[in-house]
């Protein structure tokens, strides 16, 4: 049994001994939230821009903003949740290994990954590399605020000419696309493939064993299923000011577009891909015990040393063997799954179709 991850300073006030998000940090996030929501307002009333003219988008008429203001609160509690779900599923490895599977050669697979999640080692600066791009985004976005209507069709409310609603709207943006978004796309691709490399070598080394009776109908292998749907959720959260987006403004703007196609293709690819080597492990295992029960039911049939019984035994687990699915999610975790890897894409389409009836 391999060793619980060690935490200790920031990291064990983060999850504690139980590996569990504590009720301290998400509050403590929330209440930031609660703040800057609290300043963003204040500077939209002082501005009066609350609500503007015509086709203007005021704060309370600017439902872009509102929604990515949810959603940077959303992706930061998801990976949080994300990151703990993780490490559990480590520390309980043991549920997936062959009996008396060394201790030092599982620390040895799953201890860099630890560490890396946990932003030691260089797969950190990979986060500054995200956190990098997404500020240079973030000024390519803002450059049109001094011609609001020449770029988006209409004017908005953290536009220039209105300062204290510039600075703290565009702060908080700022925050979400430097630090926030890129948390998010980190952990998303880092929990994924720790994920599958960690099954993979497991497998390699021949210390992946699985349970065919598992009640999850996939080898016992349900919660590397759930932990990919539960950072595949961190994607549906950066889509979600999509839509409220295009009502938002009168014209498709450019940067849009391409976040819209390139969140829907890494959804999808996600969906596929993000679990690509447990599907393997699954299979290969399901297949060989496939292979090693109907040679057991041949042996058991050979009028030598025929039992009926014993075969007929074999013949139902080998049944229930080729039960097993590949990917590992159970039903309810299954239907979620579809449901994220085409609901970006159905967004978009629904709006374009939507668009072009009433221009028509």
């Amino acid at each position: 049994m391999p060793a619980p991850p060690r935490l200790k300073g920031v990291r064990h006030a983060l999850f504690g001994d139980s590996l569990r998000p504590r009720p301290g940090p998400a509050g403590a996030v929330l209440i930031l939230y609660l703040a800057w929501a609290a300043t963003i307002y204040w500077a939209a009333s002082s501005d009066g821009v609350l609500r503007l003219p015509d086709t203007g988008r005021g704060l309370l008429e600017h439902y872009g903003f509102l929604t990515c203001f949810t959603a940077g609160l959303l992706v930061l509690l998801n990976a949080y949740f994300a990151v703990a779900y993780f490490l559990r599923v480590v520390r309980d490895i043991d549920q997936y290994l062959v009996p008396g599977a060394d201790a030092h050669v599982l620390a040895e697979i799953t201890g860099p990954h630890v560490e890396s999640i946990l932003l030691k080692g260089r797969w950190k600066f990979m986060l500054l590399l995200f956190c990098v791009i997404g500020v240079a985004i973030s000024f390519v976005i803002f450059a049109p605020l001094d011609r609001p209507a020449t770029y988006w069709g209409n004017d908005v409310f953290n536009a220039r000419p209105y300062a204290r609603s510039y600075l703290a709207a565009n702060a908080y943006l700022l925050f979400l696309w430097g630090l926030v978004y890129p948390l998010g796309l980190f952990y998303v691709f880092h929990i994924a493939i720790s994920a599958q490399l960690i099954v993979a070598q497991l497998r390699r080394r021949k210390l992946l064993r699985l349970n065919f009776l598992h009640i999850d109908r996939c080898g016992g292998m349900a919660r590397f299923g759930t932990l990919n749907v539960l950072i595949m959720l961190i994607y549906v959260w950066m889509s979600l000011a999509i839509w409220p987006l295009h009502l938002t403004h009168q014209s498709s703007y450019p940067s849009l577009i391409a976040g819209t196609l390139a969140l829907s293709a890494l959804l999808m690819l996600h969906s596929i891909y993000g679990i690509w080597w447990v599907a393997r492990a699954i299979k290969s295992q399901r297949d060989e015990a496939v292979d090693s029960l109907n040679e057991r039911i041949r042996t058991l049939m050979e009028p030598q040393r025929r039992s009926f019984a014993a075969a007929v035994a074999a013949m139902e687990y080998r049944d229930r063997v080729l039960s097993v699915a590949s990917y590992p999610y159970s039903g309810g975790i299954w239907v979620a799954v579809n449901v994220l890897r085409f609901a970006p894409a159905a967004a978009v389409v629904a709006r374009l179709s939507i668009q072009g009836l009433t221009t028509t």
